[in-house]
């Protein structure tokens, strides 16, 4: 459309709180915009509104480079980025300075004694 990247990104953090997304319907937001600082404005709207979160896998993908990975991380807390659902594949690299770095190293560590 002739609406810039910017006011798209506007109109959708200001109608967020009035619905949400399915795992693949955020894939398809997600790809409407071909730049990462875009994307990432988008992702912080709706990650929590996400209905089916155990299909995270579906969104992460448009995740291009593990520096994305890291930017939304310590946008969003590194607790709330956590994938609790399917952590076998993420890797991680976290300061023990920061009380929610600390929490995912618990979590690994739990997740590992299982």
């Amino acid at each position: 459309s002739e609406c810039t990247s910017q006011d798209k990104i506007a109109v959708l953090r200001a109608m967020s709180h009035c619905f949400y997304l399915s795992a693949v319907q955020m894939r398809t937001v997600l790809g409407n915009f071909s730049l990462w600082t875009d994307r990432q404005e988008v992702f912080a709207a709706f990650f929590l509104r996400i209905t089916d979160i155990q299909n995270a896998k579906l969104f992460r993908v448009r995740l291009e480079s593990q520096a994305e990975m890291v930017e939304l991380q310590e946008r969003l807390g590194y607790v709330t980025f956590f994938p609790f659902l399917q952590p076998e594949k993420a890797s991680f690299n976290l300061d023990l300075s920061f009380w929610d770095q600390r929490l995912c190293t618990s979590i690994l560590v739990g997740l590992a004694m299982r």
